[in-house]
This record gives C-alpha cells, structure tokens and sequence, in this order.
C-alpha cells in the first residue's frame, strides 16, 4: 500500500474557505487507500504572546488592549501530499531514483529522491520559495521539470549535478500547472487553471510562451497529452467538457469532442463534474476518457472504443529491472511482479508542518484534521501532546460532529471516496466500511466526492443534517439527512435552487439553513443573494425563505439563541463578474426570529472574515467565535459585536470550546484562548 498519490489539488484556504468562500476550486484523481501513520512534531506551551488586551470594539480599525490570553497546544507535522512519483537516473551513470514530489499546501514542495539500492533518501531545496506542488515529467534532455502552484512556475532538477532551478512562469496570470508533457518537437507543454490556457518550454532556448487560453469559459486545463505526430491535447472542464486539439506546428486549436456529440448525452459524469481525461498510452497512442466512455484520439478526430482496447497509461514508477518501488507507510517497498518478491527498507522522510482544518472536542480531548493528506489527530491539551489517530485520504474533513461519544465526519477526498464516516476514539483505529470498522466508512446513492460538506448539525429526529457546497461544476449543494442508527441516506436537492447549504442550526424544533451562492469548483453563479430557510423535518420541506441581508453572497455561523431566534452572520455583497465586490466584504451580524419570520436586527460585523461555524454559546450568555484576526464575541441582550483579542497569527480553522477555553488552529499550529473570568 502506497501513500496517497494526489494529482489534482487546490491551495488549501481556497478547500475550506477560512480566508475567501467564493467558488471551490480543484479537482481531484481517483482516490488511493492508505493507512501511513505520520511522525507528529510536538511544540510544547512557550511564554505567552503580548496580545492587544481584552476591550470594547468601537470600529473596523479599532485595537483591543494587550492580552496574554493565547497559548500554543501543539503543531502537527508529517509528509505531505505525493504529487507525483516517477523513476529516474540517479547522480552517477547507471543509478536509479525513485522522485517523490511532497506538496505542503500554502507553505512548499520537497523533492525526495529515493535510492533503491540502498535505501538511501534525499530531499532538495525549493527553488521558488512560496510554490508548491508539483507534477512532474522527464524531459527529452534527461532532466526533470516539475509544474508548480500557486503562481504556475516551471522548476528544472538535473539529476547529475542535483541543481534545482527556477525557470520561471509561463503565464504570469495562471495560478496552477495541473500536468506536463513531452510534445513531438522535443518541448515540454503544460495546461493550466484558472484560465484554461496551454503553455510551452522550449528546451533549445529556455524559452516560457503562453500559447493562449484553449476555451473561452472553462477554468480547468486539466489533464495534457501529445501524440507522436505533432499534436498536444487538452482536458478541460469541470461545468463543461472539452477536448481540444493542439497542432504544434500551426498554432492552430479547436475543441474535438463535437465529433462525438451524440454519444455526450449517454455519458454519466463523475463527482469530478464534467471534466474528460486524456492520457499518452504504453503504446504509443492518445486516449480520453468521458465518463465510463473511452476514444482513441488521433489529428482532429476522436473515435470511441471499449475500455479493453484503450492503452495502459504507462508505470512512472517502476524501475529499469521491471521492478515496482513506491513508499508504504514509513517503508520503502520493492515488489518484483514476476517473481513476487518483496523487499522493505526504512523510510526516513520525516515530512514538514501541515495546515489544521477543522476541530472538535470529544470526551475531553481535542480532535483535528489535516489537509492533503487527510490525517485524525487528537490532541491532550493537559499535555500539550498532538498524537496521530491515522490517514483517511487524500483530502480533509470540513465538519466534526461530537455526538453520544463518537465523532461524525463528513470529508471531502476520504478514502475510497467516502463522503461520510463515525469515529468512536474509545476503540481502535481500523477504518473501513465493515460493521466493526472504525471508523466505519458511509456511502450512498449519488453521493459527490467532490462537496465540501461545511456544515453538520444533530435534527430533531435523531438524524444528522449535512449542508454542503456543491461539487465540481454545479452550483447546487442539497441537504444531506443521515441516519446514524441504520447509516441510512438520502438527499434532498433544489432547496434553494442553484445556491450551497453552507450553515445549519436547529431552532424552535425546526432546522434553519443558510446559503452561499458559489458551488464547486469551474461553476459560475447564477443568483445574486444567499438565503435564509426553514425546513421542517417532520414533514419533510421547506416552510420558509428570506434573504436575510440584502445584497450577501454568503452565509455562515447560524447558532440557536433564547426566545426561538438565531444569529447568523452575511458576507459578501454585488457581484463583480463571479466574485463580491472588494469593498463589500466586510459582513453584517443579524438575528431572526424563527416564529416570526421577521430580522430582529442588523449589526456590522466591521472585522475581519469569520472562520466559517465557529461559533458557541459562552459563559456570562454571550456567544464567542473566530475571525481571522482573533476572537468575537456578539452579547445578545446588549446588541453588540466586538473583537476582544487579537491572535497572535491569522486564525485559519476552528473550532471547540471547552469551558473558558477556546482552541484553533492558526496554519499547523493549534492555539488556546482563555476567556477571562468574569
């Protein structure tokens, strides 16, 4: 078993909005199941930060007095996400490399190279501080180049002389390379995000040139190939799938897929959205994939096949005696398909810090994931110990629900591509989808691999509510209702039609949603204020719907108050294009009256963004929750909102309270904030 192999990811504040919640942007490969424990680097409490002490708010500018209220728990750490892996020459004639390229979301990349021979393992320096990824392919030259995000850049490793460079970007304006290869001229070409464009190393003169933009409305250049007669094609999506053609020697390009339109309507998509794939087989020839549908692709024509006749995609990593090498766990693996022998060897990589996403509190302890990998960890606050529970994919958890003594999760990228899963820390960690398994793996009719389950609340009926922005090229999130007891599952879409449940709460016995008009990822939006509703679960609809802020985009921390009311905050403001307005980005705190259907009042929230569902009821009644500069807290009787205390780094993920004790995570790092007595 291998460590997750991920090809498709997205910077990590763009997966669980703490920064921005507009459109979700990525996509991702098929999932590998792994169970690598991660080595977790521990920081133990340090002198407290001198902090702006606790005070009243009085504006978007304002300061609170100094604080010293904040105290580091722990830092996770451990290898990040496989890129990509491929075989290669080592430093000296006849030598062999396994190269790994370990992606560390918003921080860098690492370049390992492994020696089967010995076991021996080297990591290479960035060159491009600041970039990370990185897909790879061996250039016709001998060396290797590796295509970057979050600012497109192509890298260059000789594997003689190990120097490692920065060539520069292609397409100043692209954020993602998604993939590379070798066109039929030698050059290495690329395809990229956000503007679906193609772009060009020319190995002779080292010269970058973007070659244009191949669809005028897809974001995603997802997947690339060339063929031996001087074509490169693209894989575009994910709201609309196009394959275009590439003629090396005219420039010219033009979207294929036309050819096989009729057969488009019988395709059923992936939870990818509509976004074909295109590969260079073993043998030589071009294949796509459209759904289940495969084509041979040749010139300006695609023509469709059986999945038995399309060509193999060729083995990266397997070395020049036919053998397989990869990493397992904390292993280096061998495998001779042959004879079946199998040799394992430590593996020595201890990996770097890795971004926290999203925390719980269960029995007294603290919970967490990490993002790419996806990683439990719980957390001894009396120790100030961060242990690893185990991997669950290649992705992260956006919602963790403590409930009668287990833990619910609702993942995106999990393994196998399990949207959901409940974790008991009472037992041991063997996850899989059996009766005994733990956690146990929960899948269903339709469900989408590619959501980004944000909110999840216990109903009235003893069932779990999940709200979630939509997958890959919709705009549509539904309701997703969870029975724990028989792990029964159904949906509910088209509640408010073309728009994502991002925030859930139950009120008066009723459940209250909110929305953000952004869906996943290559999706654009098609209206213009998120919204308010009521669902009433024993009868199975919606009883009401408001747009409770006028002009908000997005919705989050819905929280029951006293009286059958709720608070919730509204972000966003006019469109500009796809996107709110700069100036309108500062949110607004309001209160509902569930029975009444009436906004109670309207207050600005005049900091910073606010962590999304980070918010709970704290002592002396008042509500205290996150924002990117520090902490809030909304008093309802008073009606006011302030920032009580800055943090000491941008606050990245929440959330869990426990008694005066509110923890986080700013980056890998998670942080306790102790509510002054009162």
């Amino acid at each position: 078993m291998r460590p997750t192999v991920l090809r498709d990811s997205r910077p990590f504040h763009e997966k669980s909005t703490p920064k921005h919640s507009t459109a979700l942007l990525d996509s991702v490969s098929p999932n590998h199941s792994t169970t690598m424990k991660t080595p977790i680097r521990v920081l133990g409490p340090t002198a407290a930060f001198i902090l702006m002490a606790l005070g009243a708010w009085c504006g978007p500018h304002a300061v609170p007095p100094q604080s010293n209220s904040f105290e580091p728990i722990g830092t996770y750490a451990g290898p990040g996400a496989v890129e990509a892996e491929v075989v290669g020459p080592g430093r000296t004639m006849g030598s062999e490399r396994l190269y790994l390229s370990y992606m560390y979301v918003e921080h860098t990349l690492d370049l390992v190279a492994i020696d089967p021979s010995t076991g021996q393992v080297q990591a290479f320096a960035n060159p491009a501080p600041g970039e990370y990824g990185a897909v790879m392919v061996w250039g016709p030259d001998g060396d290797l180049y590796l295509g970057t995000r979050p600012h497109a850049h192509i890298l260059r490793f000789n594997p003689h002389t190990e120097a490692f460079t920065d060539l520069g970007q292609p397409a100043p304006q692209q954020s993602y390379i998604w993939q590379l290869t070798v066109g039929s001229d030698g050059n290495i070409y690329g395809c990229t995000y956000p503007s679906s464009k193609m772009v060009r190393l020319d190995l002779a003169s080292g010269r970058l040139t973007d070659l244009g933009r191949m669809d005028p409305k897809q974001q995603y250049g997802r997947w690339i190939a060339a063929s031996n007669d001087g074509f490169v094609y693209e894989a575009i999506g994910t709201a609309q799938a196009h394959i275009v053609a590439y003629q090396i020697d005219t420039g010219e390009h033009r979207d294929i897929l036309p050819t096989v339109a009729g057969m488009l309507g019988r395709v059923k998509w992936s939870s990818e959205g509509r976004t074909p794939y295109i590969y260079k087989g073993s043998d030589g020839r071009v294949y796509a994939r459209l759904g289940s549908q495969y084509f041979e692709v040749h010139d300006w024509t695609m023509h469709p096949i059986a999945a038995a006749d399309a060509g193999r995609a060729p083995v990266t990593n397997r070395l020049a005696d036919g053998r397989i090498i990869t990493v397992e766990n904390d292993q280096i693996v061998i495998k001779d398909p042959n004879t079946h022998a199998v040799e394992r060897r430590p593996y020595t990589y201890a990996g770097r810090e890795q971004d926290v996403v999203r925390l719980t509190s269960c029995g007294g302890r603290l919970y967490g994931s990490s993002a790419l990998p996806f990683h439990l960890f719980s957390v001894d606050v009396s120790a100030s110990k961060v242990s690893d529970v185990g991997e669950l994919g290649h992705g992260e958890a956006y919602s963790l629900l403590p409930l009668d003594g287990k833990i619910y999760i609702a993942a995106y990228g999990a393994t196998d591509g399990t949207p959901l899963m409940s974790y008991d820390p009472s037992a041991s960690f063997a996850p899989g989808s059996q009766t005994e398994s733990n956690p146990l793996f929960v899948d269903y009719e339709a469900s989408d691999t590619g959501w980004r389950p944000q909110a999840m609340i216990a109903g009235p009926d003893g069932r779990l509510y999940v709200g979630s922005v939509a997958g890959y090229g919709s705009v549509s999130g539904p309701l997703t209702i969870w029975n724990p007891r028989t792990n029964e599952v159904r949906q509910v879409r088209g509640i408010v039609p073309d728009q994502s449940i991002v925030t859930l709460a139950m009120v008066g016995g009723v459940i209250v949603g909110g929305t953000s008009i952004y869906g996943g990822g290559g999706s654009h939006p098609t209206q213009r204020e998120a919204k308010l509703f009521i669902w009433d679960a024993s009868a199975g609809r919606k009883t009401f719907e408001i747009a409770p802020v006028s002009g908000a985009t997005r919705m989050t921390d819905f929280l029951p108050l006293t009286g059958d009311r709720l608070m919730g905050i509204a972000l966003g403001g006019p469109l500009a294009g796809d996107e709110p307005s700069v100036s309108s980005q500062h949110g607004k705190l309001f209160v509902f009256d569930v029975r009444t259907h009436k906004i109670d009042y309207i207050l600005p929230f005049g900091f910073s963004t606010p962590i999304y569902n980070s918010v709970a009821l704290g002592p002396s009644g008042r509500i205290w929750g996150l924002a990117e500069e520090g902490i809030f807290t909304f008093d309802p009787t008073r009606r006011t909102v302030r920032l009580v205390a800055e943090a000491p780094r941008q606050v990245t993920a929440g959330f869990a309270l426990q008694g005066r004790s509110i923890f986080f995570a700013s980056g890998p790092t998670v942080y306790r904030y102790e509510i002054p007595g009162s």
